[in-house]
């Protein structure tokens, strides 16, 4: 989810392997995409979101590897 905390935008990230949530400041918004970072953090350090037509492409990184996932909005 996306959160302010104060002024700043947060984009929260919720997963298993974390007992609380890990925040990413996001550093760059636009209509079509968002980048988010936590330089802290283990990994990933950095989150992308683009906006492409019908798909939003996700884009994880930091140390050197990362993976990009797509997803596809479906008709109903």
């Amino acid at each position: 989810k996306i959160q302010l905390r104060g002024n700043i935008p947060y984009y929260i990230a919720e997963v298993s392997q974390n007992p609380e949530p890990v925040l990413f400041r996001i550093v760059e918004l636009s209509t079509n995409h968002f980048i988010s970072v936590n330089p802290e953090h283990d990994f990933p350090k950095k989150i992308a979101f683009y906006r492409r037509g019908n798909k939003i492409q996700a884009k994880v990184s930091g140390d050197q590897r990362g993976f990009e996932l797509t997803f596809v909005k479906r008709k109903h």
